[in-house]
């Protein structure tokens, strides 16, 4: 069951609306019948979302495709959209990302935080993995030894500063533990 209600413009869903529909419940700006900008709700308790910018996946589909009729009850559902440009996206497990997205994966600048080792990264992605310069800080320490071959990760407390590489540490940086230990290079 799919419903709608908002503003429309030559027949498609365009300004301020709210979409229900199968796979969630958007709530934002509507431009020609696509998502702009909005939440975007997986679950009815609010642990599964998207909110903030997105980009349409409609290429090559015809305009009478994505017309309604604002009379309708039930009007055609909005073409599928990525997540692009800035957005935070929230998991049920309580990961989450905050940060400037591309074709609806992480990419550039962003906060990642990993709710099972209470770890935050912040610095840059690419391909929604850790790439370039970051800061990644974990209270719990990681289970197996993660992308450190080190002892010293396990402590309770560690900060790591330095270069990535699709998703682990390489290069230069430096990893300190909360009990003074550190390691540079």
């Amino acid at each position: 069951l799919v419903s709608y209600e908002g503003t429309w413009r030559g027949g498609v869903y365009h300004g301020r609306g709210t979409l229900v529909f199968s796979g969630g419940t958007f709530v934002g700006e509507f431009e020609h019948g696509r998502f702009r900008e909005g939440r975007l709700d997986f679950s009815a308790d609010g642990d599964d979302f998207y909110d903030g910018s997105f980009r349409c996946d409609c290429a090559g589909r015809k305009e009478q495709d994505r017309r309604a009729d604002p009379r309708r009850r039930h009007p055609i559902p909005v073409p599928p959209a990525t997540f692009h440009g800035h957005g935070r996206r929230v998991r049920p497990s309580g990961n989450s990302y905050d940060g400037e997205h591309a074709d609806g994966v992480p990419e550039g600048c962003g906060t990642l935080r990993d709710a099972r080792t209470r770890g935050v990264y912040v610095g840059e992605l690419r391909d929604g993995r850790k790439h370039g310069r970051g800061e990644e800080t974990w209270t719990a320490p990681p289970s197996g030894a993660g992308p450190f071959a080190d002892p010293l990760v396990h402590a309770a407390s560690c900060t790591y500063a330095g270069e990535y590489n699709n998703g682990v540490p390489h290069g230069t940086g430096r990893i300190a533990a909360a009990d003074g230990r550190s390691y540079e290079g």
